[in-house]
């Protein structure tokens, strides 16, 4: 960084997730562990509205004098973070981005008093709450570490979130077909009866689970109720060259689409064109190019 050059610095809630602990700058939140008195007591301060919180804050608050932007997530938002900042630092600009669809448990947006800094992944949010656009994003430098080996079969691994019927059916399809799969629902709760098969207790480091997608040819998305953003696996299909089956319709909009790389699945999975997929399953992969993946890398994400 030049001697006049300001850093950009992002906020997210546990920076060992995904790929967040191969970036500079990203900070979390709190200075003080889920789960320790001073993180209980910060939460009942903030659930009554009692004064200044910064005290509670991570190392984050260092930093931000030095700051030209900082990213705030979703998944790592607290109520004040851009007053605050902005006090420290009024020129530095500060803005949220939602990555996750706006619904009762994700509705951080609320609190944020720069309206016309927040972003979202999800178009349908955009034009619903008026938020700006911004795609998902991912790192091109970890294609590299995980090349893909032997690319047979179909793999799922993500919560529950009311999923297990239409995995277990779209499971039978891809069987049917001939596909392997290889499906997991991570939960410590006890298995929805009927399906205690794809449930899997053990959770995996964004590392073990990158290891373990290498070894298959396509990955699986469902998403929730009226969401259109782009997932992670998204990024990890269009990054490692992979096939993708995903039930969000609006991906044909997007300049990667291409019907040997991506099948879409009818909301309702029985009504799903059986020949349509077989010829997908057998089609030969087209790869993305370089120009492609740069349009979603984090280094072309940061130019807000």
């Amino acid at each position: 960084m030049g001697q006049n050059e300001k850093k950009t610095i992002m906020i997210f809630a546990e920076p060992k997730r995904y790929f967040f602990s191969r970036l500079d700058n990203v900070y979390e939140p709190f200075g003080y562990p889920t789960g320790t008195p001073q993180y209980y007591i910060y939460r009942f301060r903030n659930l009554l509205g009692l004064g200044d919180f910064s005290y509670f804050w991570g190392d984050w608050k260092d930093e931000i004098r030095d700051a030209g932007l900082v990213v705030i997530f979703d998944f790592g938002y607290e109520r004040g973070m851009e007053k605050y900042i902005k006090k420290i630092n009024p020129d530095c600009r500060v803005v949220l981005f939602l990555w996750n669809h706006v619904d009762r448990a994700h509705n951080w947006y609320r609190y944020f008093t720069i309206p016309d800094e927040i972003y979202s992944t999800d178009r349908g949010d955009c034009e619903k709450y008026g938020f700006k656009y911004k795609n998902m994003f991912y790192l091109k430098s970890l294609v590299g570490q995980y090349a893909t080996g032997q690319k047979d079969g179909a793999c799922f691994l993500g919560v529950p979130k009311g999923r297990e019927e239409r995995l277990r059916e779209l499971k039978n399809i891809l069987s049917e077909q001939g596909c392997d799969c290889d499906m997991r629902l991570v939960s410590k709760r006890s298995p929805k009866s009927g399906y205690a098969d794809l449930y899997y207790d053990k959770r995996m480091d964004y590392d073990e689970y990158l290891s373990w997608i290498r070894d298959y040819g396509i990955l699986i998305e469902l998403t929730q109720k009226g969401q259109r953003a782009m997932t992670l696996r998204t990024m990890e299909a269009l990054f490692f060259q992979k096939k993708l089956i995903t039930d969000n319709r609006y991906i044909e909009d997007e300049p990667f689409y291409n019907k040997n790389n991506i099948f879409i699945v009818p909301e309702d999975l029985r009504k799903i064109d059986t020949d349509a997929l077989s010829d997908f399953l057998n089609a030969d992969f087209i790869g993305y190019s370089d120009d492609i993946l740069m349009q979603y890398d984090i280094s072309s994400w940061l130019e807000f």
